[in-house]
């Protein structure tokens, strides 16, 4: 026995150096190897452009300047899951039902996303590269057609995008998902991504979009609008009035939610203190998460957020909820490998006919309400959007990921996320009313109220 563990100790030093050597030698795309085949793929091909580019930005002589402007068709990009030929690939992506795992889904969208900016911002038509530094600004709304079957995992499926809108120095990609039983997309998804130099990560000209067709021209002008109006509501919020209605909104929230806080006996058996929808997980990021910059993969936080949302959700109902929406995601720093990360979820507000007396009492429940309104009138801000369009109660759920920091005993926010599911209209009775019960609770609900109704208003726009 002891000649034998010999044996084994004297080929185990070369059995590892070759491993470590079969591993290294073969690292084209070995970030993307630990992600889904789309994500692998995509990050492959955006890797020997970006080692071009890295060539170009620390050499004089191979700067590259990039093109004044690109039609919108030059960065569309496609991506095909082709389930019908690859029952593995199709186990990989059913989730428990049987029908398309939809957290999957989003981490591959963020990365179809990059590539379409990276296209765009840095490849020129003569196959040069320019160097710029590509930062996911938000996401600003992924949606479902509800007019639509669920995709599964038996058909195959259709991912695709372009640049949509530029300006200065950002872009906003629209990306589509599509059944090859349907000619219509199932969903729907916007990304605004800011270029930086690569150097002074100052903000960077992004090629303008040569605009071709009506459709083109259409698309571009309901998004400046969108933008337009988006730039006049920050600049309102941040007046002192503003905050003075926020603060008197607030106000009528906690005074609702009194009697839980003070009185739980007494209080309204629909109500429910918004501090008991939480759930929450913490994990250490590994290096099998990273993108292609080092960092951690966005994609896999969404998916994570997503899973967490739905969960949360699923406990809240107690029933299986059905994916509506993913409000906004803001990104507000990166996350290294090696980081303690913290997810906390908890359901911010409702929609049901159950609570439509709350809603008269304290808001404006489906009365009309104009952007100008909502910086100026606390009841405005109270205002919740109607149920699913068709008519099932919703949950508006926010997840918020910090970074902790136990050597320093702190946290940070690196990533706040908002999605929306929806129930059976037959268990409306059921759904309960959460409200906080402190000050920053409180705020929190009324700024996501007034940002789901910005959305929907500008979008009308």
């Amino acid at each position: 026995r002891r000649s034998r563990r010999t044996e084994m100790r004297r080929q185990w030093p070369s059995i590892a150096r070759t491993a470590v050597r079969s591993l290294s030698s073969s690292g084209e795309g070995l970030a993307g190897r630990h992600q889904t085949a789309i994500v692998h793929e995509l990050w492959k091909s955006r890797e020997q452009l970006r080692r071009a580019a890295a060539l170009a930005a620390t050499s004089p002589t191979l700067q590259v300047a990039g093109e004044a402007s690109k039609p919108a068709g030059a960065s569309r990009t496609e991506a095909v899951y082709q389930f019908r030929g690859d029952e593995t690939l199709a186990d990989a992506y059913k989730n428990p039902w049987g029908g398309l795992r939809l957290g999957r889904v989003l981490e591959d969208l963020d990365a179809l996303a990059g590539s379409i900016a990276f296209k765009h911002c840095c490849v020129n038509g003569d196959g040069s590269v320019r160097p710029l530094l590509l930062v996911t600004a938000s996401v600003d709304r992924i949606s479902v057609n509800g007019a639509l079957p669920r995709p599964n995992a038996a058909n195959d499926v259709l991912l695709a995008g372009s640049v949509i809108w530029t300006g200065k120095s950002s872009i906003e990609i629209r990306m589509f998902v599509k059944d090859e039983t349907h000619e219509e997309s199932w969903l729907t998804a916007d990304f605004t991504f800011v270029a930086r130099d690569i150097n002074t990560k100052k903000a960077a000209s992004v090629p303008q979009l040569q605009l071709e067709t009506d459709e083109e021209k259409t698309v571009f002008e309901q998004v400046e609008k969108q933008q337009e109006a988006r730039k006049r509501l920050r600049k309102m919020a941040r007046k002192d009035d503003h905050m003075r209605v926020v603060a008197d909104a607030a106000k009528k929230l906690l005074d609702k939610a009194a009697p839980l806080r003070n009185l739980p006996a007494l209080a309204d058996a629909r109500h429910i203190l918004l501090d008991a929808t939480k759930l929450s997980n913490t994990f250490m990021t590994q290096p099998q998460q990273r993108n292609t910059a080092g960092r951690i993969f966005g994609g896999f936080l969404m998916r994570r957020a997503f899973e967490l949302a739905y969960t949360t959700a699923y406990l809240f109902g107690g029933v299986r909820p059905r994916f509506e929406e993913v409000d906004e995601v803001s990104f507000h720093l990166p996350v290294d490998i090696g980081q303690l990360v913290q997810f906390e979820s908890a359901v911010l507000y409702v929609t049901s006919p159950s609570h439509r007396t709350f809603e008269y009492e304290v808001g404006k429940g489906d009365a009309p309400v104009d952007a100008a309104a909502l910086n100026e009138d606390p009841d405005s801000l109270l205002h919740c959007e109607p149920e699913s369009s068709d008519g099932r109660p919703t949950a508006h759920i926010e997840v918020q990921a910090r970074v902790i920091r136990p050597e320093h005993v702190c946290s940070m926010l690196s990533n706040t996320f908002h999605f929306t599911f929806s129930y059976d209209p037959d268990i409306a009775d059921r759904i309960r009313l959460p409200l906080p019960s402190t000050q920053e609770e409180a705020i929190r609900v009324v700024h996501r109220r007034r940002a789901d109704t910005l959305q929907r208003l500008t979008g009308k726009q």
